[in-house]
């Protein structure tokens, strides 16, 4: 088990010829146990590079910009399921006997998708969709709603920086004329001021914070 941990039991009965019911008791004996992999989208050497340089200009940033981080509007949208059913292929339920564990899952579920921005200064959120963002819809978002928003509660809006993330709605040329209006040279995302590493999600509090406690609650 050592020497080949990712070879079936099927594969090994075949090589030994000792049966899989004989190799997966040993393999009790012995305190091996299957595991399943947790998939995660794998980082080039170039990708790498460019999150190093990335967090090394972002300290040096919150070297020389008071309360740096705490003015750095983050930006992201998810989709709720609205059934409120786990994913079967992420759960697991450990007990001494089989405890023939099922629930019912519905044929089809609806969803909500929800946009949020957060900072040190707030939230403003949640907005909703009932369809996938696209340019037009972030368009109508960002005028209609976080914009207005933010100059309400803020008299120099433009102390703030904004993040978001590659997705084409974002990247789309009439929505990054509109954040210019307000943020300028204060912009973090792909091809902006300061250039968002692509496959970084873990840097974004939304990611590793937010989405967690809201689907939770």
């Amino acid at each position: 088990f050592d020497v080949a941990p990712l070879l079936s039991y099927r594969s090994r009965e075949a090589e030994s010829g000792v049966p899989r019911s004989s190799l997966q008791r040993l393999a009790n004996e012995f305190g091996f146990h299957s595991y399943r992999d947790n998939p995660i989208e794998q980082l080039s050497a170039q990708d790498k590079l460019n999150r190093h340089a990335f967090q090394l200009l972002i300290l040096e940033k919150s070297l020389r910009i008071p309360d740096f981080f705490f003015k750095i509007w983050f930006y992201d949208e998810c989709l709720f399921e609205l059934g409120g059913q786990p994913k079967v292929k992420n759960m697991y339920y450990s007990s001494r006997k089989n405890p023939s564990f099922h629930f019912d899952k519905p044929h089809k579920q609806k969803g909500k998708m929800i946009w949020v921005t957060v900072s040190g200064a707030g939230l403003i959120c949640p907005f909703f969709y009932d369809n996938s963002v696209n340019t037009l819809s972030y368009q109508q978002l960002l005028s209609d709603k976080f914009l207005p928003e933010l100059n309400a509660r803020h008299r120099n809006a433009s102390q703030f920086f904004y993040q978001q993330d590659g997705a084409p709605a974002h990247y789309a040329l009439d929505n990054r004329e509109i954040l210019d209006q307000i943020f300028l040279r204060r912009q973090i995302g792909r091809e902006r001021p300061i250039k968002w590493p692509a496959r970084s999600p873990d840097l974004s509090p939304l990611d590793f914070w937010l989405w967690g406690i809201l689907r939770d609650q």
